[in-house]
């Protein structure tokens, strides 16, 4: 089957990371910690997300030519986002944003788009024949609503997928809705798309039945603990949340939406997408932000391929010769073959991201590597990986870097890693 190919037409920007007990209010300064600095933006993050679950990912956006916007095309060279589409601009400086994180994992942003906010429909129009060839079009409202609605418009046009996450929220038009096919608000941004106060007390089963009732395609409204909210033609349904332990939630929303991307593309049903995404945004969750990768003198992707072509095998034989099928025996056996994978290199931190997250999206390494497995075996890494590894081998509980160095179940995950 050949790969889902996914245009995003977003927004880049450093995110800019601490920690601390609350917020502060004007006037006051208070002690943080575990200051941290990486590539962000909603539509960046989102194009590394669908990368990270094997799709053909290409990212229309503009960068300042500075430094900041240095991070952004080393980023893409190393995740293999496609950049034809991305332009450095002298205008304005890279966007750049704030998160201040507290201890139960909350976040507040505060954003400086920069150089996104010169992106405008006609040069998303140059973007037109990439969106024509692909299987879904994706956007966020970090750009100016008008490159957002023609990037949704244009996907119409030529029978394309699209999917637009409101995040920002702000009010749109009902003639941009009825270019939308699945729109992904959470229950905030449902709010204020609907011209109302971000708490407002009116149930959001009501509301999200007035939104789409303007002409959107599909509703997806991310309820946190409550799992998701789909409407359709069909009816509604509620997909349950997939249970964590949250330690930071920055980011969940845009792995939610490489899933669901990715699951679609591939030609998934729609409940059974947003059960995928919802596993993304759950890996996101368990996730701490970035943390330095060790030294890989192996290379960890091809180090992991090695690892998951040894898993087939051994699966295979046994399988012939109707042996028990230990899978975390397996596994361990196939990190034991030469060339050897040192605990410190592979097994640490970017192993336990692989296992610990069908989510691909939180994983340093391709799913390519997962996808030589046969499906028990992926499944032994979405379910049962995570806290065998760390029984069995002391790993690390990291399981992968912020979506907001990336972004993130696919196919890959499925058969098997913000909302």
């Amino acid at each position: 089957m050949a790969k889902p190919v996914i245009t995003v037409v977003g927004s880049f920007a450093v995110g800019m990371t601490l920690r601390t007990i609350r917020m502060p209010i004007f006037g006051e300064t208070l002690i943080g910690s575990d200051f941290d600095m990486g590539p962000g933006g909603k539509g960046s993050n989102q194009a590394v997300g669908t990368a990270r679950l094997g799709a053909n990912s290409y990212f229309a956006g503009i960068i300042g030519n500075d430094k900041l916007g240095e991070i952004a095309t080393d980023l893409y060279a190393q995740e293999g986002v496609q950049t034809d589409y991305l332009v450095k601009t002298d205008k304005a400086a890279t966007g750049v944003g704030f998160i201040i994180l507290n201890h139960q994992g909350e976040n507040g942003i505060i954003l400086d788009m920069g150089a996104n906010k010169l992106m405008d429909a006609t040069l998303v129009d140059r973007v037109e024949a990439q969106i024509a060839r692909s299987d879904v079009v994706m956007s966020v409202l970090e750009l100016p609503v008008d490159a957002a609605a023609r990037a949704m418009a244009l996907g119409k046009k030529h029978g394309v997928l699209t999917i637009l996450n409101p995040a920002p929220a702000t009010e749109l038009s009902d003639d941009i809705l009825k270019t939308v096919d699945y729109l992904t608000p959470n229950e905030t941004e449902l709010r204020i798309l609907m011209g109302l106060a971000p708490n407002d007390p009116t149930p959001t089963i009501e509301l999200a039945r007035e939104l789409r009732a303007r002409g959107v395609g599909n509703l997806i409204v991310t309820m946190g603990e409550e799992g998701a909210l789909v409407l359709t033609d069909d009816g509604q349904t509620t997909v349950p949340r997939v249970p964590v332990e949250v330690v930071d939630t920055t980011g969940a929303g845009d792995a939610f939406n490489s899933g669901l991307a990715v699951a679609l593309a591939e030609g998934r049903g729609l409940v059974d997408a947003v059960r995928l995404a919802a596993r993304c945004a759950r890996a996101r969750l368990h996730a701490p932000r970035r943390r330095p990768l060790p030294p890989d003198p192996y290379n960890g992707r091809s180090a992991l391929r090695r690892v998951a072509e040894s898993v087939n095998r051994d699966f295979q034989r046994r399988k012939e010769r109707n042996e028990p099928m230990n899978l975390p025996g397996i596994v361990l056996e196939a990190l034991r073959q030469p060339p050897r994978l040192e605990t410190t290199t592979l097994a640490g931190p970017a192993l336990t991201r692989c296992s610990c997250a069908w989510w691909r999206a939180a994983s340093a390494i391709p799913t390519s590597a997962l996808w030589s497995m046969p499906a028990p075996a992926r499944s032994f890494w979405a379910t049962k990986a995570p806290t065998w590894w760390r029984k069995s081998v002391g790993g690390s509980r990291t399981c992968g870097r912020a979506i907001t160095s990336s972004s993130t179940g696919s196919r890959n995950a499925g058969n098997a890693v913000a909302a």
